[in-house]
């Protein structure tokens, strides 16, 4: 299923449960008064404060597949995403983690739960539901790369992907991007990797200068981003302007979209 499609599955499904809710409020209004339409209002008020904030175990829900890699080296444990160096060291394998294994913090978004932090063996429900729809969206991404765009050098080569543990083994890609790293025709190149994206109708988002490599031959490699058509960045923007207070503003950019919020962009570095 789409990205774009699940968006629209959650927003009818919340517009059906608040017209079902309404429509309780109005029937309990005309049939009864006002002290028994208050009474209702306070008891779904209630009902859904106890719902957002049940610590539930979210290893019930989704395990934790960073087990099988114990035995691997790892190379970063990153927010969303452990990376390890896979046997073949021109390579490594990513994992994209389940809620509480290594995103914990989430104070940044807006919702109805006291306790904003998602650990190991505790979790609320609005917690656990956003961490799963975020890693869905970064999937349906890693996915559009494999499939439609594993041919661009831009981005590094992905070989294989693993659908049910949300893990893939991609390329590595050897130097960090600083002043020294980074290319002399920079600029051309997101020129070029802008040309693409358009022809092929796609825009990449959270393109910081972190979420970029080089190559040995000078090339630059995005290592991380999410990848939308225009109805899904639209979708994102609305989304993430109402809930997550770490979006600051429209992020910037043509095809290569890179946010304002204080973390450094390519230009930033290489100029």
């Amino acid at each position: 299923m789409e990205a774009l499609n699940l968006v629209i599955i959650f927003i009818i499904a919340t517009i059906v449960i608040l017209f079902l809710i309404i429509l309780g409020g109005y029937k309990t209004y005309k049939k009864y008064n006002l002290l028994y339409l208050c009474t209702y209002i306070s008891s779904i008020i209630l009902i859904l404060m106890v719902i957002c904030n049940t610590q539930l175990n979210p290893r019930h829900f989704y395990p934790d597949h960073n087990n099988k890699f114990k035995s691997l080296d790892k190379l970063v444990d990153g927010t969303w995403t452990t990376v390890y160096w896979h046997s073949d060291k021109d390579k490594l394998i990513k994992q994209i983690s389940m809620p509480g294994v290594t995103h914990k913090d989430f104070s940044h978004i807006s919702f109805l739960t006291f306790r904003k932090r998602c650990d190991y063996t505790k979790c609320s429900i609005p917690l656990i539901f956003a961490h799963k729809f975020s890693t869905f969206i970064m999937w349906q991404s890693i996915e559009r790369i494999y499939y439609k765009l594993n041919d661009v050098r831009y981005f590094p080569k992905i070989f294989s992907i693993d659908k049910k543990t949300y893990s893939y083994i991609q390329e590595y890609v050897p130097h960090e991007l600083n002043k020294k790293t980074c290319p002399d025709n920079f600029q051309e190149q997101l020129k070029d990797l802008n040309n693409i994206l358009r022809q092929r109708g796609y825009y990449i988002d959270d393109v910081h200068s972190k979420n970029f490599r080089v190559s040995n031959d000078g090339i630059l490699k995005v290592i991380d981003c999410e990848v939308y058509n225009e109805k899904e960045l639209k979708i994102q923007q609305f989304l993430l302007s109402k809930i997550d207070g770490s979006w600051k503003s429209k992020p910037k950019g043509n095809r290569i979209l890179t946010w304002n919020d204080g973390r450094k962009s390519l230009s930033d570095i290489c100029v």
